[in-house]
């Protein structure tokens, strides 16, 4: 029978793998986020192509509004296709290491992709998985695009003054789509492990908790 300590650094282990998929989770994040910011300012830019602005690029400021909510669009859909294959990814390599270190035979629907995204969306929070990538998130920052777009073209904002507004904005977004990734991912590798639990059929397990200033409540007391 295997030790205490070998389960340890097995969970050691697993912290590892998880921290290597954050980062290469958000570096892609992030890629979308700028690429957002680049067709945002290549719509801008056509408002200004003059250095006052005339009443036909006024005219079409609403247009361009509405450009400008299509790529915060598409942007959101990468995001959250992007963390769903993650996510998959996520539970089929703990899933699967778990119930090797058990011997455990795997059947193919245990590790299904379609089974798996049930997992995923699961109302684990309170809040559909739709609802957690996309949330009030979407819509305040649309309508924040949408002020300092009007806003701006009133008081006569310069393209770069607008241009800096809006990626501080997106930026923002930015972190706390950061947020999301890192606790969607957290819950999945744990419901992975609690599921090759049942898998192996097992009746007890003990909870491993590593103990910072950043441990919450719950996670001390368990």
């Amino acid at each position: 029978m295997k030790n205490k300590q070998y389960w340890i650094n097995r969970a050691i282990e697993k912290d590892k793998y998880l921290e290597r998929n954050l980062k290469k989770i958000e570096k892609e994040l992030k890629k979308s986020y700028q690429e957002a910011i680049r067709e945002i300012k290549k719509e801008m830019a056509f408002l200004y192509a003059e250095n006052e602005l005339t009443e036909y690029q006024k005219y079409h400021s609403e247009e361009t509004i509405r450009s400008l909510e299509s790529i915060l669009d598409e942007m959101y859909k990468r995001e959250e296709q992007m963390l769903q294959g993650n996510l998959i990814n996520v539970y089929k390599d703990i899933f699967e290491k778990e119930c090797d270190e058990f011997t455990v035979n795997i059947s193919f629907n245990a590790v299904n992709d379609k089974l798996i995204r049930e997992v995923i969306k699961t109302n684990w929070s309170g809040l559909t998985f739709s609802e957690r990538i996309w949330g009030n998130g979407r819509n305040k920052l649309a309508i924040k695009v949408k002020e300092i777009l009007n806003k701006g073209l009133k008081r006569g904002d310069s393209l770069q003054d607008m241009a800096r507004l809006l990626a501080n904005e997106l930026n923002k977004d930015y972190n706390r789509a950061l947020t999301l990734v890192h606790a969607e991912t957290c819950w999945v590798q744990n419901q992975a492990t609690l599921d090759s639990y049942k898998e192996a059929d097992l009746k007890e397990y003990e909870f491993c908790a590593f103990i910072d200033h950043r441990t919450s409540e719950v996670c001390k007391k368990l």
